[in-house]
């Protein structure tokens, strides 16, 4: 579950980002089109209401707009290699939030999260040569997921005292998306991210 919240969480700026890559001579704004009826969406579960309001803001049609961008950018999108430059000052950003984490005021629980799934990022980052993109990105969207479970349940002066960190660590768990992990990533926002997107709604389906 928290991975599939973070897939869905990161996507459309992953789309987003890829979709600038493109020639100049493909439309983007088609492709563009679902994008910001999906983030609207992934907001619901930030505000306290059930899966099945985000079932309902992802239509049929947006679906659809999703699987066609989806599939112009499996097509068109070139796989890259990834840069050991990148990485490393990746590693150095990562210690330095752990240490904001452990110096901020947050409850017990969230802090303890937080560094746990810091921690896993950081040394899938150093073993990317042996370990490889995707553990990458299971370890970035399971902190995603994390920050999200925690905010659902969370009250209300927790939630205002927290934020300023979880943006912190949101902000860069999208920058390790974008240098390290999207430039992998053509097939999972092909027909996997339309499939990513169907299996979180079913997920919620009897959650209303």
């Amino acid at each position: 579950m928290l991975r599939r919240l973070g897939q869905v969480w990161s996507m459309p700026d992953q789309i987003r980002s890829l979709i600038g890559e493109l020639a100049d001579d493909i439309d983007t704004s088609l492709l563009l089109a679902p994008l910001p009826t999906i983030e609207q969406a992934l907001m619901v579960p930030l505000t306290g209401n059930r899966w099945g309001s985000v079932k309902s803001a992802l239509n049929d049609t947006v679906m659809s707009e999703l699987r066609f961008c989806a599939e112009v950018l499996h097509r068109a999108s070139p796989e890259q290699e990834v840069d050991d430059e990148q990485v490393a000052k990746l590693v150095d950003e990562v210690r330095a939030l752990i240490d904001v984490v452990l110096a901020a005021d947050l409850p017990g629980d969230l802090k303890a999260v937080l560094v746990h799934r810091l921690r896993e990022v950081e040394e899938t980052l150093l073993q990317v040569r042996v370990s490889g993109v995707d553990a990458i990105r299971y370890a970035v969207e399971a902190t995603f997921g994390a920050e999200v479970l925690w905010f659902q349940s969370a009250e209300g002066n927790e939630r205002a005292s927290a934020t300023p960190t979880l943006t912190k660590v949101a902000e860069l768990a999208q920058r390790i998306y974008t240098t390290v992990v999207a430039v992998r990533t053509t097939w999972e926002l092909g027909e996997g991210a339309w499939e990513k997107v169907r299996q979180m709604l079913e997920l919620g389906a009897g959650d209303r």
